[in-house]
């Protein structure tokens, strides 16, 4: 029993070192799973930045109602799109119709009247100038006749009754000629005063009819912009008093008039510059790139969340804007740095090892032999970056490898898989 029980561990233990010896015999000692070549290219450095898509100052306009009275007709309803001048709503005018009719009836009557004024006022004019020429022509025969007997009582051909009569018919006469003057004079004074009224009267009623003509006009509401109906504020039949109730009506926005405010760090703000290309993602869209340039960048700073932001605005296309809607989120690629026919190689083949960027440079592909090699890496791009030195045009490159523990390729690697970085 004794020697069966050490022939079994004896058959054990050789099992176990037939197994060692075959795995080892199997074992590579460097595994490369994918290479790149290293070549001349032009290599772009991005920051990467969130945004939020944004209406354009002018782009949603909120129609208020500044007539008073029942809305007698909605022409639009939420979605429905509408031109710059369309007839959006329209209120009952029937009370501002009849007070236009009114005011006009006042103005016609007004004007009956001057005209019949100035009609009249000629009439009464040569009229009184007729009495005024007549008692001027008693008054000089009067006077005439007075002085001619007051010549004969003096010379004692008259009496006294003769002259005191000849003196009060001359009275009579001059106070006459003065009346008739006087009334010529009252009734200039009195038809320039008619006149003067009236006119006044015509201009306010003149004036009151424009205003209720502009108060009519608020009554037919338009919108001021081509768009779309986004919000409906109120029903057909609903009373509305102008300045209490409904301020924002119907509002319109015109969606091709959009624009992307990028929150822009404040460690990345001295990087950036207008006239910067920016490509932008959204995520209904998944991987459809979106372009642009930044135009502006604010001074003003924003706190979100403790973290100082600067605000950078970037023009939509119209093409894009027909895609894009307020407030979704992007995800922003500012380019800040170019560099052409320079030195590349794909980024996964740059691994971090203990503070220093290598890579490892395939020296036989055959026999999966590499060289681990020092690099000094300059831009940093979406897929390749550019290489300052340590490498040569041409040189093959491992993207993906696998490395043994012990691997002794200048400087023993810690981990066993090495990938994109």
């Amino acid at each position: 029993m004794k020697k069966i029980i050490i022939f079994v561990i004896v058959l054990l233990l050789i099992g176990v070192g037939i197994g060692i010896y075959i795995y080892k015999g199997k074992k590579k000692d460097v595994e490369i799973i994918d290479t790149d070549i290293v070549k001349m290219g032009n290599v772009s450095g991005f920051l990467q930045e969130t945004g939020i898509i944004k209406a354009q100052v002018g782009a949603q306009i909120s129609i208020g109602a500044r007539a008073t009275g029942t809305i007698r007709m909605l022409k639009v309803k939420v979605g429905d799109p509408v031109k710059k001048g369309q007839l959006v709503a329209d209120i009952d005018d029937r009370e501002i119709v009849a007070q236009m009719a009114s005011l006009q009836d006042s103005i016609r009557s007004i004007q009956n009247e001057i005209k019949q004024e100035n009609d009249l006022y000629p009439v009464k004019k040569s009229s009184l100038q007729k009495d005024i020429e007549i008692n001027r022509s008693k008054y000089l025969f009067a006077k005439s006749s007075y002085e001619r007997e007051k010549m004969l009582f003096d010379k004692g051909f008259s009496t006294t009754e003769q002259l005191d009569r000849a003196k009060t018919d001359m009275d009579v006469a001059y106070n006459n000629l003065k009346s008739s003057e006087i009334a010529l004079e009252k009734l200039n004074k009195e038809h320039n005063l008619t006149l003067e009224s009236l006119n006044i009267k015509l201009d306010n009623a003149k004036n009151s009819l424009k205003e209720t003509q502009v108060r009519l006009s608020y009554t037919k509401i338009y919108s001021p912009i081509d768009g779309i109906v986004t919000q409906v504020n109120a029903d057909e039949g609903e009373t509305i008093v102008a300045g209490l109730q409904v301020a924002n009506l119907i509002t319109v926005f015109n969606p091709n008039m959009l624009e992307m405010w990028i929150y822009i760090d404040e460690t990345d703000i001295g990087k950036v510059k207008i006239g910067d290309s920016v490509e932008y993602t959204v995520d209904t869209y998944g991987d459809k790139r979106f372009e642009g340039v930044l135009s502006k960048i604010y001074y003003e700073p924003i706190v979100k969340d403790s973290i100082v932001y600067y605000l950078g605005i970037v023009p939509i296309s119209l093409e894009d804007a027909k895609l894009l809607r307020p407030e979704m989120t992007t995800h922003v690629k500012i380019k800040v740095s170019e560099k052409k026919n320079v030195l590349t190689v794909k980024n996964g083949a740059i691994k971090f090892e203990s503070g220093e960027q290598v890579v490892y440079k395939v020296v036989d592909r055959a026999k999966n032999k590499v060289e681990r090699v020092l690099v000094k890496v300059g831009i940093r791009g979406e897929n390749r970056s550019e290489i300052l030195s340590g490498l040569k045009e041409g040189d093959e490159v491992a993207v993906k490898l696998i490395l043994p523990p012990d691997f002794s390729g200048k400087k023993q690697v810690s981990q066993k898989r090495l990938s994109k970085s």
